[in-house]
């Protein structure tokens, strides 16, 4: 093979590889980044909906602490209420706990 055949066929070859590097690797990287950003996509929803459902689990339990917090505080006050109406008025108790 003579320099003017090798010459000539250097345009054909840069051609043929160009083709094949837009045909076949582009695409290939392209897909790859895609499915990456799908991934990332899919792993941020799941986050998102894994955090609104934790969110939600922990306002609902301080809710019910704090309506037993609340019940409880409100029968001690009641318990402490009755003590004291007791200790003044003795043969009151039984009258205040049936109203």
């Amino acid at each position: 093979m003579d320099l003017e055949a090798f010459e000539a066929i250097v345009p054909l070859l840069a051609v043929l590889l160009t083709a094949a590097l837009s045909g076949c690797v582009v695409p290939r990287i392209t897909r790859r980044w895609q499915e990456h950003q799908k991934e990332l996509e899919i792993k941020t929803s799941l986050v998102e909906a894994i955090s609104v459902e934790v969110l939600q689990f922990i306002l609902a339990m301080q809710f019910a602490e704090r309506r037993i917090s609340t019940k409880r505080n409100m029968s001690m006050i009641l318990g402490h209420f009755l003590f004291e109406f007791s200790v003044y008025l003795p043969g009151s108790q039984g009258a205040l706990l049936v109203c």
